[in-house]
This record gives C-alpha cells, sequence and structure tokens, in this order.
C-alpha cells in the first residue's frame, strides 16, 4: 500500500478514535474500543492497551481482536510478575517508538502469544505529566512505517491519554461530591451485607447510635442481627422482604445504642448486588423515629383513657380505630354506619 493511502486509513482511524473520546465516559471501554477500531486498519493486526492506576500499577488490559479485557489468569500473571518489556520501555521513551522482534524480556511476558516475534508500535499514555497508560500495535509483516505515521499516533495517544486523564477528573468530582453527601446527610447511611457485616456508614449513622467515630461503630456491632436489633426476629423479617422484593421502604425496629438505650428506627433499604450463595449486599437510609413513636404512645394512651367515646374514620367513612369505649358503644358496625 502507498504510503498516501495508508496516511489516509490512519487518519480514518483517528477520526472515528477521536468520535468516540468525543461520547465515550468510561476510561476501559474508551481503550477497549479503541484498540477494536485500530485493528480494522491495514497494516495493524492486533492492538492493546493498558490501563495504569495513580501509583503507576497495571490494572486493566484491553486487547484487540481478542474480543475485549485479557482473561483473569493473564492479569493475575502481569500482577504478579514484572511489568512486560514493551509496556516498560513505554514508560520512559516518548513518543511511538517500534520495537523490532523480541526483548530479552519477552520470554515469560504473559502477553507474548500476542505479540510473539512480531514488530509492534508501542506509546504511553500521558498527559499532565502522569503516564495513564501505553498503547501497543502489533504489525503486519507487509507493514512499512514511516515517520508520519508514528507522528499521527503519537498524536493519538495523547488524545486518548487526555481523554483519560479527563474521564478520571470527572470520576474523582463525583466520588467527592458523593463523598461529601455521604458524609454530611443529615440522616443514616449504611451499606451491609445480609450476613449482618457493616460494610459503611456514615457519621449521622453512627451520632444515632450513640457514637462519636464509625470505625467504633463497624467494630461494635460485629452481628447486626444479633447486637443492634433488640428484637433479633425483625432482622430476619427485614431480609426475608428484601429476598422477596429486593426493597423495603420505612422499615421500622427497635435498636440498642452504645449506652444500652432503646431507640425507633425507620429503615429504606434495597439488594445493591449478589455475592452468591444467599449472601447480598445492603444500601439504605435510616432516621431516628424515637420521638415520633413516643408521641404515638402518649396520643394512643390519652385517647383509650379518655372519659369519651374516641375513633377514627378513613375518607370513605371506613372504620380505623377506636377506644375501649368506641367499641363498647358499638364497635366498627355502628360507627361505620353513622
Amino acid at each position: 500500500m502507498k504510503e498516501h493511502d495508508r496516511i489516509s486509513q490512519i487518519l480514518k482511524a483517528t477520526r472515528a478514535v477521536l468520535r468516540l473520546i468525543v461520547t465515550e465516559k468510561d476510561s476501559l471501554t474508551l481503550l477497549r474500543r479503541s484498540a477494536e477500531i485500530l485493528v480494522e486498519t491495514p497494516g495493524y493486526s492486533q492492538a492493546a492497551f493498558a490501563r495504569y492506576s495513580q501509583a503507576g500499577e497495571l490494572v486493566f488490559v484491553a486487547l484487540a481482536p481478542e474480543r475485549g479485557e485479557a482473561g483473569p489468569e493473564v492479569l493475575e500473571t502481569l500482577y504478579l510478575e514484572e511489568m512486560p518489556a514493551c509496556l516498560r520501555t513505554a514508560e520512559d521513551e516518548p513518543g511511538v517508538y517500534l520495537v523490532e522482534g523480541d526483548h530479552p524480556g519477552c520470554t515469560a511476558c504473559p502477553l507474548r502469544e500476542f505479540h510473539a516475534g512480531k514488530r509492534r508500535l508501542s506509546g504511553r499514555l500521558e498527559h499532565a505529566g502522569q503516564i495513564h497508560g501505553a498503547g501497543i500495535i502489533v504489525l503486519s509483516p507487509e507493514a512499512d512505517v514511516g515517520e508520519k505515521e508514528r507522528s499521527l499516533l503519537a498524536g493519538l495517544l495523547q488524545d486518548i491519554a487526555f481523554s483519560v486523564h479527563s474521564i478520571e477528573l470527572t470520576r474523582k468530582d463525583a466520588e467527592q461530591r458523593q463523598r461529601e453527601i455521604f458524609q454530611g446527610a443529615p440522616i443514616g447511611i449504611f451499606r451491609t451485607t445480609s450476613k449482618g457485616k457493616i460494610l459503611s456508614i456514615n457519621p449521622a449513622m453512627a451520632k444515632m447510635l450513640e457514637f462519636d467515630e464509625v470505625e467504633e461503630v463497624m467494630s461494635w456491632y460485629s452481628d447486626l442481627g444479633r447486637r443492634l436489633y433488640t428484637k433479633p426476629a425483625r432482622r430476619e423479617e427485614f431480609l426475608h422482604k428484601l429476598k422477596d422484593s429486593g426493597s423495603v421502604e420505612n422499615f421500622e425496629y427497635q435498636a440498642t445504642t452504645r449506652t444500652g438505650r432503646i431507640v425507633w428506627l425507620s429503615m429504606s433499604a434495597r439488594v445493591i448486588n449478589d455475592l452468591g450463595h444467599g449472601v447480598f449486599t445492603i444500601e439504605g437510609f435510616t432516621t431516628d423515629i424515637t420521638e415520633r413513636k413516643r408521641a404515638e404512645a402518649l396520643f394512643d394512651g390519652f385517647m383509650e383513657n379518655s372519659p369519651m367515646i374516641a375513633y377514627m374514620l378513613s375518607a370513605d367513612g371506613e372504620y380505623l380505630w377506636g377506644n375501649s369505649k368506641a367499641n363498647t358503644a358499638g364497635g366498627k358496625r355502628t360507627i361505620g354506619a353513622a
């Protein structure tokens, strides 16, 4: 293929990746799809992108046309062994460089089947002084790579790196906002397992249970059913409702605080994932309704001891409640017919 035609094909792939950059909000999907687009270019037989954590650890490898992410066994090997030579060199060398054949360190590389003995282009994903990952393109035997092509690919890797960087900033901003909401919410927020282990709670929940520190709550209530619930059977009822419908609204129960005080709590929760073997994760919100329950008890007591007949009807005239004198006077049948 003539150089002009080859450059046109690379520009076509570049435009496709740039369109993807504009719309894609997940960095791992961006890298996977970018690899898939690049291998459609004549002369590129395979492509891979590695994603690094902020600490420089390998967290993800996308391969094409290997149908997406590397298998767990490959990633595990990459985690445990030394970084592959082509990725390690990409950290040290700017731009896009050509790797001719194998490095001495390629023999034990878990990606060897991907590129064994083949020429490949490699470059790092860097933006604002931070390396977010690296890219590898395996070349077909007939591919003739010139300086212009390497320059175009270097620019493309920079664009991908900028997008990954932007996505990461957006993700961190969202996480920070969630943390601020979680920490500052006036109601209790929690995440637990169905086995009774606390995964996380916010300060409002800790205060509700008379603790100063969140960590104290998590160690104190090692088993929610036995230690938090005044009546463990209510915990089982709660879990049964969650299993049946996936969510529970305004579930009321009595809880024991750190000082032994009994409080009334109202909880709305949902199942967020199934961990298998009958275990699932729960998240939800809790409010302290102790004062409301106390007021209701006082009202009920007052009405029950009132010398007057007291009862309550619905808007449709249905009998809802009555004190003993109302029931003595005729109860539901008499009052409902009035």
